[in-house]
């Protein structure tokens, strides 16, 4: 049996059915990176490579950073930007 596809009829309307958001606790939020063209050819041919779209290979590198840097395996710097006056 096909599904029931919701009333558009009204812009506004949710689309969600009632109390779905309370099963989502962390929501996605979506982010826009900019990159140089050649650092973007270089993404897309990684994609390429492994088979996959840039939105999935954006959101394992990003998710594996955030865990190594949440884990300690990444070290940052703190340094002065501005001369001391």
């Amino acid at each position: 049996m096909a599904k029931k596809k919701p009333d558009m009829s009204d812009i506004f309307a949710k689309t969600e059915p009632e109390g779905a958001a309370e099963e989502q606790p962390d929501p996605v939020k979506s982010i826009g990176v900019g990159l140089r063209e050649s650092e973007w050819v270089k993404f897309e041919t990684v994609a390429d490579e492994l088979g996959t779209n840039r939105h999935s290979l954006a959101k394992y590198a990003l998710r594996d950073f955030l865990r190594r840097y949440e884990a300690g395996e990444i070290q940052t710097e703190t340094r002065k930007t501005l001369p001391d006056l």
